[in-house]
């Protein structure tokens, strides 16, 4: 009976979450107000107190779940496989591709990387103790691809004189700067990143 009631309790909040955060997404943190979220769920205004304290926790708490996340290129933990940067990659490309679907999902209006890097700098300027956060998010990731690409010069896939620290800069690099770029042209596309990883995988085979 309990674990029910505390599984409704998380399912009501994270549809608060979900709902919040393609509000913040669309109108940026000062354009949010609790009577939006309000409307948005068709929760009243106790529901919504009774799992958060006020305007700040939901955009925290929304931020943690799809926010931080999202500025991941990937998870990866196969080290099985004798291509693991190949598969990293399609990994990268799928875990991207994820996100953006989830993104669409959440939001009733044409999401585009513009609104994801709108939304960074709000992130930047209302969530607490932001840079530690971010620099978390990307030492973590570091760390993955760094592995996947000794893990590939170990196993022969890429070339034993790889320079792995500008490798490791440059795949750190290309989904940030592709969705910068696509920002302020022709939108969210996986097919442009997978193109550009399947040229640059070559380029350290050759």
């Amino acid at each position: 009976m309990f674990a029910a009631k505390d599984n409704d309790m998380n399912a009501t909040k994270n549809f608060i979450l979900e709902k919040s955060f393609g509000l913040f997404l669309q109108k940026g943190y000062n354009g949010v107000s609790i009577r939006n979220i309000q409307e948005e769920t068709r929760l009243s205004k106790g529901a919504i107190y009774h799992h958060f304290q006020g305007k700040e926790e939901i955009f925290a708490k929304a931020m943690d779940l799809f926010f931080f996340p999202a500025l991941r290129s990937f998870h990866y933990s196969d080290d099985e496989t004798n291509t693991p940067l190949k598969n990293a990659l399609n990994e990268a490309i799928e875990h991207r591709k994820g996100h953006i679907d989830k993104l669409r999902e959440m939001t009733d209006f044409k999401v585009d990387d513009f609104y994801f890097f709108k939304l960074a700098f709000q992130v930047e300027e209302f969530y607490p103790d932001f840079k530690s956060k971010v620099e978390n998010t990307f030492s973590e990731e570091e760390n993955e691809w760094r592995e996947v690409l000794q893990m590939a010069v170990q196993k022969g896939e890429i070339r034993k004189n790889t320079d792995i620290d500008l490798t490791l800069s440059l795949l750190m690099l290309i989904p940030r700067g592709l969705g910068l770029s696509m920002a302020f042209s022709s939108g969210i596309s996986t097919d442009s990143l997978k193109e550009i990883y399947e040229k640059f995988y070559r380029t350290l085979k050759e």
